[in-house]
């Protein structure tokens, strides 16, 4: 493997597990990151500040580097988030996207390029019943989803008028260390660690725990990828999970076990929760046929998530 890879979103937490497995990666890495955002930098990484709205910037970027192999992660990526910035969810997953199919399109030799999507694009399919392939009927029911839907539909556009080689991962919930402290798992060990430590009752406070959710080590993600970009097809779409679905409560329980103190379970009523869907089964066979199957268990995940929390709180 001698490609020149470029990665933007190279701070956020699937960024930093993709660079961290291509560690003995043979030829060129760079990262991307907003300025003002705190990166952990890896010495094999050439890193480079870059906001993907500024379509020339992106250009002199693409003209600079050359690269082969573009691992497209930059975005507004909370769900919750979006609904209070709607416009700029639209413009950082949209409009960015644009300007990196933009800079490609006017390279002379054009990189393959990985959009990273979300399951969440099925939306209100997911109230249909089975497990959902690549084929299910986008229906978006927050911000973030539906910007991430029309980026997909701007790529496959670019695809087809400008032949341009690039290809979508749909991503379940992934896990593991350096997730972003908005998201679920994150919140329930901060509670833990604060408890712990004696600053708060010991309540631990969730959502529904009766939905079922497909989760799957970012590590098994961040493979994912990799698998995709070598040997998926042209234009395709892959959903990127683990191909089983687990109530949530099942895993808010593996945390009580972990914790070192007593904690109570206090979710919230699931009549907060109507406009959610029970289950999100995702089908993988397509993502299997190249080789790929996942490795890690999630439970690891929340250990790397509760030990993480910890040193935060120590420190």
């Amino acid at each position: 493997m001698n490609e020149r890879v470029l990665v933007t979103g190279a701070a956020g937490f699937l960024g930093q597990h993709l660079l961290s497995l291509l560690e003995n990666h043979q030829g060129k890495l760079w990262g991307t990151y907003l300025k003002g955002v705190p990166v952990q930098r890896l010495s094999f990484v050439d890193y480079v500040p870059l906001n993907v709205l500024r379509k020339e910037s992106v250009r002199e970027l693409f003209n600079q580097v050359r690269p082969d192999w573009v691992f497209h992660l930059a975005a507004m990526t909370i769900p919750r988030q979006s609904w209070k910035d709607i416009e700029g969810t639209f413009e950082a997953n949209v409009r960015g996207t644009l300007n990196i199919l933009d800079a490609a399109r006017l390279q002379k030799e054009r990189p393959r390029i990985f959009f990273a999507s979300t399951i969440q694009v099925y939306g209100q399919s997911f109230y249909a019943p089975g497990a959902l392939d690549e084929e299910a009927i986008l229906w978006p029911g927050s911000p973030y989803a539906a910007s991430k839907a029309v980026a997909e539909l701007a790529i496959l556009d670019y695809v087809r008028r400008f032949e341009i080689d690039a290809l979508i991962g749909r991503f379940a919930n992934s896990i593991g260390q350096g997730q972003p402290a908005a998201l679920v798992f994150p919140e329930w060990c901060a509670q833990i660690a604060s408890f712990e430590r004696g600053l708060r009752p010991a309540d631990l406070c969730t959502g529904n725990l009766e939905v079922q959710r497909d989760f799957l080590h970012a590590r098994d993600t961040a493979r994912a990828m990799l698998s995709i970009m070598r040997k998926g097809r042209r234009g395709q779409v892959y959903n990127v999970a683990s191909g089983k679905t687990e109530k949530l409560k099942a895993y808010a329980e593996y945390l009580l076990r972990k914790a070192r103190v007593k904690v109570q379970l206090k979710p919230a009523s699931s009549g907060k929760f109507k406009t959610e869907p029970r289950s999100m089964a995702i089908n993988i066979k397509k993502l299997k046929r190249l080789g790929w199957k996942p490795k890690s268990r999630v439970e690891t995940g929340l250990d790397e998530l509760l030990q993480e929390w910890r040193r935060q709180k120590a420190g």
